[in-house]
């Protein structure tokens, strides 16, 4: 589904916001130098509401959050949900006139909003060059996945033939944390991704195998039957995959779902939470989010995070010949917003992707149209498109090449991944990152690096003042800042030295696109 990756806010609420009086806030008047820890989003969302709308909240602090904290949340008239001790933050519900009171704590690093999240293989298994006669795979041991551990935080997983007994937990996080209660899902999006992950195919006589058919689930459910969640059921799921990683040996989180980004990666709650997974040696994979005909600084949170491996969607026409392939129209592109970062990371199929069906789910019955037949007269299958299918393929080769190689950090992986990716489709790093997944390049590298966060994307200056004085005197006037490994890892044409890829003064030199000051020219952000 496009839109299945982002909430849907309207053009009418989002101008609303923007257009909102700040000094209505609390006691905090705007502008004053406190409400630099109150998200611009809260400011506006506070403002527009009635004095007394309880508005929820995910506040970051300094230290853990203890009685001090949750003393002031109530001076508030205010309530703490939940607190997350891995990222030092807490869920804290307070009426909207009462926001910029919480500022008395001093302990408070950033207020943002519990914001709404939502969901975002035959042909596209050899487009990633994954495909692999059985018979072959048993006589080379060809890796499966086997022994490694994918958590999906979507929708549920719902059983299936292809999946077998290798779900392994289901925790549902929509309701208090309790077991899932109807349907395992009953939107049908996380069942999907799931198969594409690790579907054996044995309902489709393989034809629609996933990429990692020997790996095992943890189902962590964060939207509900709408595909619609909160931010703090992620954080909360996020919580469980460090606190269980190693009891059910999970080595990677795929989140094919997100929101729109309202705050810097830095004061993100759901970055930060991406941050402290990696860190425990989690690889984290997401989606960019389903907005690129919006055109740039489209992708979405968590997907924002310079760490997490962040996938856009390519679309493969049906056809195993790459040379047709492009970027689908609805993939976002990057850079990302406030900060910049070179964002997708790569590209995976994600266009009408055959995966697995949730009977009776939303989408089941809403689409029927999609279900799509196996080997057995039965519409054991579905048939999605967007990057929240795009994700999980590379998720699957994550799980292929940590079974491979168990000791890889996520660093590892995410560097083998960008130096291996094809460089196709097209020319335009904003929307096809380092290039395609390619599975076997992938099973073949052997690089190891220690930091392979994503780079950010700055403007030369001296090359935009020339560029201004002689129009079309300067070429590539955009470069890239805090690269990881070294410079010839970087500088090699095979991954980003191509000068029709960064030469290109179509890409760089628009005035129309990279001349806006608001974007490029805040001097508080980029410090030039």
């Amino acid at each position: 589904m496009r839109n299945a990756n982002l909430v849907l806010v309207s053009a009418a609420l989002v101008l609303g916001l923007s257009a909102a009086p700040r000094a209505a806030v609390g006691a905090v008047a705007a502008p004053s130098s406190d409400t630099l820890r109150l998200s611009d989003t809260v400011l506006d969302l506070a403002a527009s509401a009635e004095p007394g709308q309880p508005m929820r909240l995910i506040v970051l602090y300094d230290r853990q959050p203890g009685t001090l904290q949750t003393a002031n949340v109530e001076d508030c008239d205010g309530e703490v949900q939940e607190t997350y001790g891995f990222i030092n933050a807490a869920t804290v519900t307070v009426p909207a006139d009462q926001v910029g009171n919480l500022l008395a704590d001093p302990t408070i690093k950033w207020v943002a909003w519990d914001a709404p999240l939502s969901g975002q293989l035959d042909v596209a298994r050899r487009v990633v060059r994954a495909e692999t006669l059985p018979i072959v795979s048993q006589l080379l041991g060809a890796p499966t996945g086997k022994g490694v551990t994918v958590a999906v935080v979507d929708s549920g997983i719902s059983a299936h033939a292809d999946l077998g007994n290798r779900l392994l937990r289901t925790v549902d996080f929509t309701g208090g944390g309790a077991l899932v209660r109807s349907a395992a899902d009953p939107y049908g999006h996380g069942t999907h991704v799931a198969g594409i992950v690790a579907g054996s195919g044995a309902r489709s006589l393989t034809s629609n195998r996933g990429i990692a058919k020997g790996a095992s689930l943890v189902s962590l459910r964060v939207l509900d039957e709408n595909g619609q969640g909160n931010t703090s059921d992620l954080l909360r799921a996020l919580d469980w995959v460090v606190q269980n990683k190693d009891a059910y040996r999970i080595r990677v989180v795929n989140m094919s779902l997100g929101h729109p980004v309202f705050d810097p990666a830095g004061k993100d709650p759901l970055v930060k939470a991406v941050e402290k997974v990696w860190q425990s040696g989690v690889v984290v994979v997401c989606s960019a989010g389903n907005w690129g005909t919006y055109g740039n600084f489209s992708v979405s949170s968590p997907g924002i995070s310079p760490r997490a491996i962040t996938v856009g969607s390519q679309t493969d026409w049906n056809t195993v010949d790459t040379k047709d392939d492009i970027v689908s129209t609805y993939s976002s592109r990057g850079p990302t917003a406030f900060d910049h970062f070179l964002k997708p990371d790569l590209v995976a199929p994600g266009n009408k992707i055959v995966s697995l069906r949730a009977p009776g789910s939303t989408l089941d019955v809403t689409y029927p149209q999609w279900r799509r037949r196996g080997a057995y007269l039965a519409d054991d299958y579905f048939e999605m498109s967007g990057t929240s299918m795009a994700a999980p393929m590379v998720t699957g080769a994550v799980a292929l090449l940590l079974e491979q190689e168990p000791g890889l950090r996520p660093d590892d992986v995410k560097a083998r991944l960008l130096r291996t990716a094809r460089k196709a489709p097209g020319n335009d790093p904003f929307a096809r990152g380092a290039g395609t997944l390619d599975v076997t390049a992938l099973l073949g590298d052997r690089a190891r690096l220690d930091n392979a966060a994503s780079p950010v994307v700055v403007r030369d200056a001296d090359k935009v003042l020339m560029e201004l004085l002689i129009p079309g005197s300067w070429t590539g006037v955009l470069s890239m800042r805090g690269v990881w490994g070294d410079t010839a890892l970087w500088g090699d044409t095979a991954l980003w030295g191509d000068t029709a890829l960064w030469g290109d003064t179509a890409l760089w030199g628009d005035t129309a696109l990279w001349g806006d000051t608001a974007l490029w020219g805040d001097t508080a952000l980029w410090g030039d």
